[in-house]
């Protein structure tokens, strides 16, 4: 159920809880993942394609559209990026080297998805593009 009024939105909302939870999901799936089998990689453009309004995945068919601004998306994962990357620093028990390579790790996914999240939001620029159709000012670049 989605809340109705902005009061009714904190952590504990069912809203919220419901998310985090799919996040939790998104998690566990993308580190314990096989990156030398391409059902991976299938796995995580679906789920840039579920968040444009397609399905994306079955469980999706039938379900009311899931719109979610490109921005909002690269946002959250900025955001789960940050808090990863916290973790792992705070780590005391791991050595320099383990925690550069997870990092490392961490970040190379963060960017995989993001690149499959704007594949699906992102018009590939065109040699027909104008200065105009994009609203530059041609002084700036003449055409």
């Amino acid at each position: 159920k989605l809340s109705e009024k902005l009061e009714e939105i904190n952590h504990d909302s069912e809203q919220i809880k419901f998310r985090k939870d799919f996040l939790k999901v998104w998690l566990v799936k993308i580190f314990t993942a096989d990156y030398n089998d391409h059902k991976t990689y299938e796995y995580l453009d679906r789920v840039g394609v579920m968040h444009t309004g397609k399905a994306g995945f079955k469980h999706r068919e039938k379900k009311n559209p899931l719109f979610v601004d490109y921005a909002h998306c690269a946002i959250l994962l900025g955001y789960v990026q940050g808090m990863l990357t916290s973790a792992v620093m705070g780590c005391d028990d791991l050595s320099d080297e383990v925690k550069a390579t997870t990092v490392l790790a961490i970040n190379k996914v963060m960017w995989i998805q993001n690149d499959l999240f704007a594949r699906h939001y992102i018009k590939p620029f065109s040699s027909t593009v104008t200065p105009k159709t994009l609203g530059v000012d041609q002084r700036v670049w003449p055409a």
